[in-house]
């Protein structure tokens, strides 16, 4: 998980701004923060206080130039923010924003691409260099080589944003199916992004008021963000299966679906020998999709509800590493589960199956109504959101504890 913003301005803008925006979803990012700034005859870069050392002193043409405190009297027209969660390529290779050699094209990436090294295969086939190994610079060359069809080729989960200088238009995207979040804010004379909606409301022109439309859908019908603007009026969330491109000299922007999920609404005869081969070609798409996903430079582990998903998603990581060792799973998975003393809501006896058969590590918490009211405050801020039920607390109570148990990755059904 990490965190991206920008800005586009018809006027000036201070540097502050888009501090401020970083900073609001520093959480998504502990481990490094980059800034660029750009304005007609200029191109700043800059870092700040969790900005590392490495990344200071290495000499690539993305790596920060100056504290971000220093710059509070440049003036800008389009400026990207990036706070990162280091998941491949730990080197300060895989700073943010990004660019290419020539510095005309920029992105700022939140999400992962599985098949980020067979894409790498493929473009070095086409006459491509690489100086990392992560897959934000496989995202970047995609896009240089394919434009905006890059997505149809992606494996994965994203929300990102590409400064095309040579276009003069910015191309932000998301997600088949809306993993990764991404909301927006446009007037006559700005355009906003931004992982989380906390860090547009910090801007000093969004006015901070209600969607009454989205509030009567979720109190009457228990909606939750069906239309494309939010609880909040004005700030929009981009769709999952969406593409968006702003026209950087008319702030035209074009908003058009790439992704539909096709399907078989044909009725037949059952016949044994398709049941076989439907089953194998299921259990070769699950067991692809896992394997793709330990793709990881740091710890992973799993969500073990004891349902039938992450059941799954525990027996096929082990299979896995029973063929092979994986640095990044260790010799047991490590898997998390809320439990209850409730036998009625408790599902523990059914991971526990799991567990013991697969002689994973298992880590548990216990949610209670007391702790739930105490971190109610912390978990609304979180969610943004306003949630069905109060069951999103468990999830909550197992991030927080796969965070204090070292894994940064975690596979959930």
């Amino acid at each position: 998980m990490c965190g991206i913003v920008g800005l586009v301005s018809n006027e000036y803008a201070n540097p502050v701004l888009i501090k401020t925006m970083a900073n609001t979803i520093k959480h998504r990012g502990p481990d490094d923060e980059g800034f660029v700034f750009l304005s007609e005859d200029s191109i700043v870069l800059a870092g700040g206080d969790d900005t590392p050392d490495k990344v200071w002193n290495s000499n690539l043409p993305y790596s920060p130039k100056i504290h971000i405190n220093s710059l509070e009297n440049l003036k800008f027209n389009i400026a990207l923010g990036h706070r990162r969660l280091s998941i491949l390529d730990l080197s300060p290779a895989g700073h943010q924003p990004m660019c290419d050699e020539t510095q005309k094209v920029w992105i700022v990436f939140n999400g992962e691409i599985y098949n980020y090294l067979e894409l790498k295969e493929e473009l070095k086939q086409k006459g491509y260099t690489f100086t990392t190994n992560t897959d934000t610079e496989v995202l970047l060359k995609s896009y240089i080589e394919w434009g905006a069809n890059c997505v149809n080729k992606l494996n994965g989960m994203w929300a990102f944003a590409i400064l095309d200088l040579r276009k003069n238009t910015l191309f932000l995207s998301r997600d088949r199916f809306g993993v990764k979040p991404l909301y927006y804010y446009k007037d006559n004379n700005h355009f906003a992004f931004a992982s989380e909606i906390k860090a547009l409301i910090k801007l000093p022109f969004i006015k901070k008021e209600l969607n009454y439309e989205a509030v009567f859908d979720y109190l009457a019908f228990g909606w939750e963000e069906q239309g494309e603007e939010s609880f909040f009026k004005g700030i929009k969330e981009l769709k999952p299966s969406y593409n968006m491109i702003l026209n950087l000299k008319n702030h035209e922007l074009k908003l058009y679906k790439y992704y539909q999920l096709s399907y078989f609404d044909n009725f037949e005869k059952y016949n044994p020998e398709k049941e076989k081969q439907y089953v194998s070609n299921i259990k070769d798409l699950i067991f692809n999709a896992i394997n793709l996903r330990l793709r990881s430079d740091v710890k992973v582990g799993s969500c073990l509800s004891g349902g039938l998903d992450s059941s799954t998603i525990v027996c096929v990581m082990n299979e896995i590493i029973k063929k092979q060792r994986l640095s990044q799973i260790g010799d047991s998975i490590k898997c998390f589960t809320a439990s209850y003393q409730d036998d009625k809501v408790d599902e523990s006896k059914w991971a526990k199956i799991v567990v013991e058969s697969t002689k994973s590590d298992w880590i548990r918490t216990f949610p209670t109504e007391k702790e739930l009211i105490e971190d109610l405050k912390d978990l609304i801020y979180i969610q943004e959101i306003p949630f069905g039920s109060t069951s999103i607390y468990a999830q909550y109570r197992v991030m927080k504890i796969a965070s204090e148990s070292g894994v940064k990755v975690l596979l959930d059904g």
